[in-house]
């Protein structure tokens, strides 16, 4: 037995699993992918940055997640969450403006956004 601060201790040995992931396909997350991490699993569908930010691997790891797709559809995206939680401007003219912009081909996958 060991003490410690006056303690006594003693060591506990405890049965440990090994995971059935090869330790070659895990790797540590960074802090800021393990907030987008936390982030996803917490329900977050929408999210906004300041591009070229220390913040901005956030919120790239979290469309990674969210499956966005094109930084367009992203955009979109995030311009209709500032427009559902501010009412800063009318819907109508939102989706005016995805009409007029969409590529052809993609307009109700911008729609959709």
């Amino acid at each position: 037995m060991a003490e410690y601060r006056g303690e006594r201790m003693r060591a506990v040995v405890e049965a440990v699993e090994l995971s059935p992931v090869a330790a070659k396909d895990v790797r540590p997350l960074t802090g800021n992918e393990a907030i987008a991490r936390g982030a996803w699993e917490a329900g977050v569908k929408v999210a906004a940055a300041y591009p070229d930010t220390p913040s901005t691997e956030i919120l790239e790891t979290l469309g990674t997640l969210l499956q966005l797709g094109s930084e367009r559809v992203t955009n979109i995206v995030a311009l209709g969450g500032l427009v559902a939680l501010s009412g800063i401007c009318d819907q109508k003219r939102i989706e005016q403006a995805v009409r007029a912009d969409a590529p052809r081909g993609f307009l109700d996958l911008n729609m959709d956004a």
